[in-house]
């Protein structure tokens, strides 16, 4: 008598996993979320809870739909509380978000990459885990890899959540401010290619602090395509 073949844990938990990101991706493309009902519902409750109510519907939305709503809610939050609040507000919801997809991704994800790629795999976890927290800072202050897509990376590391999560802290509020502040000068001025020069050309110093971040996080990403490469 043949013995079925059966499913183990790690292949059941990782083939959810990959369900899982495929529906979110597939629900992302398909489920309308509206900026004027985000922004409605916000000013409608006192100012004091809409902080609180922004990070609530920025966690439970953005976990299930992952393209599309985080725009939304990054340039509502920008128009209703400028880019220093906004920033906090994001910024916490983002910190939130980290911990739930790493947590994810380790727990459902990383047994089963460990055992189907084996030595392969071995080689990049080791490196990845062995980084410098320099290099985890460079990743996520820069915007070279969405923060959800790192989060999930990390995730399928042997890179430990405190030590992600420390770095993290620190080298996200500059990468958000940085949108946010954009954001905050209007979707009419940043899409618009006259109006945004015309900005740029009165704020020299935006200006340049602009160019020196986009400038670094593109070599950054050619730099950290080679240590791949190479290892």
């Amino acid at each position: 008598m043949t013995r079925t073949p059966t499913i183990d844990r790690k292949t059941t938990r990782f083939l959810i996993f990959i369900i899982l990101v495929a529906l979110f991706l597939y629900v992302s493309r398909y489920l309308p979320f509206s900026q004027e009902a985000l922004r409605t519902r916000l000013e409608q409750v006192p100012p004091a809870l809409a902080g609180i109510v922004f990070i609530a519907l920025y966690v439970g939305v953005t976990f299930f739909i992952w393209l599309g709503p985080k725009d939304v809610f990054r340039i509502t939050a920008a128009y209703i509380a400028g880019p220093w609040v906004s920033t906090v507000w994001v910024y916490i919801a983002e910190m939130i978000n980290l911990v739930i997809f790493f947590n994810l991704s380790r727990k459902m994800g990383r047994g089963f990459v460990q055992d189907q790629l084996k030595g392969n795999w071995e080689k990049v976890d080791q490196a990845v885990t062995r980084t410098s927290d320099w290099w985890i800072f460079m990743i996520r202050m820069f915007t070279i890899i969405p923060l959800r897509f790192a989060d999930i990376g990390f995730g399928l590391t042997g890179v430990k959540l405190r030590r992600y999560f420390v770095i993290s802290a620190v080298a996200t509020p500059i990468r958000i401010f940085v949108v946010q502040f954009f954001l905050s000068l209007g979707m009419d001025t940043i899409t618009d290619p006259q109006k945004f020069a015309a900005y740029l050309n009165a704020h020299p110093g935006i200006m340049f602090g602009g160019f020196a971040y986009f400038a670094t996080a593109l070599v950054l990403m050619f730099v950290l395509k080679n240590k791949l490469r190479n290892t």
